[in-house]
């Protein structure tokens, strides 16, 4: 699995949230959640999913297939 970074970026914005919105929100923290988008890490599903959650879209949409 890998995270599509551009796509979780775009979610935010729209969405109008801030990234430590969203970290206390799905109870990821911000510096994970900045690996993610900047550094190229991938969170683990169970975890994308809680993010997911809170951007109201499926975790399908946040994953690219490889």
């Amino acid at each position: 699995m890998k995270l599509n970074r551009d796509k979780l970026k775009l979610l935010i914005a729209e969405k109008g949230f801030s990234i430590r919105a969203v970290a206390r929100k799905s109870g990821v923290s911000e510096a994970a959640l900045n690996l993610w988008m900047n550094h190229g890490k991938s969170p683990r599903l169970d975890t994308l999913g809680r993010v997911a959650g809170v951007l109201g879209v499926p975790i399908q949409t946040l994953v690219i297939a490889e």
